[in-house]
């Protein structure tokens, strides 16, 4: 007999090893294993949608306009005019302003424009800095208004390319 208890005993563990290994393989136990596999992979797909590739596009854009302005610059001219002085529109005493302004083109196909129609251009620039006076220009707010005004009136003159920005180098009132 004690060897009966012995093989009852071993069919009992066998028969619990067998419930566990059948209670892992249920379709319970599959159907929540399935669930939380499905909510893993919607959590990763999410992560990578709306985290990974949004900054991956981002780095892109700026790598992209980075590129595109360097070209733009590559594109764009530099022309330097002579100093200009001129009085300021001043009714009570004499004040001069004494600039150095550099032309900033869209191409070196308008430096021919320029230097073909330069007195009529610096003669435009004089006429708009003597007609300003020193409280319209002495802040910045007014510089750089002035600098739209003067590029607003070259672009007046010129038809081949046009004036994109204006540097002032020098900048004396006296």
């Amino acid at each position: 007999m004690p060897e009966e208890n012995v093989n009852k005993e071993e069919t009992k563990e066998e028969t619990k090893e067998e419930k566990k290994v059948r209670k892992l393989f249920s379709l319970k136990s599959l159907l929540w294993w399935g669930i939380i596999f499905m909510v893993l992979l919607v959590g990763a797909y999410l992560v990578v949608e709306k985290v990974v590739v949004p900054s991956a596009n981002i780095k892109k854009d700026v790598i992209h306009s980075k590129t595109v302005r360097k070209k733009r610059e590559i594109k764009k001219t530099i022309y330097p005019l002579q100093p200009l002085v001129v009085n300021l529109a001043e009714q009570k005493a004499r004040r001069y302003l004494k600039v150095t302004i550099n032309l900033e083109l869209d191409g070196p196909e308008v430096i021919k424009e320029i230097e073909t129609l330069k007195p009529r251009l610096i003669d435009s620039i004089i006429i708009l800095l003597s007609s300003k006076t020193l409280a319209d220009i002495e802040d910045t707010k007014g510089k750089l208004s002035l600098r739209r005004e003067i590029i607003a009136s070259l672009n007046e003159e010129l038809s081949t390319g046009r004036v994109t920005n204006v540097y002032f180098t020098e900048f004396i009132i006296q």
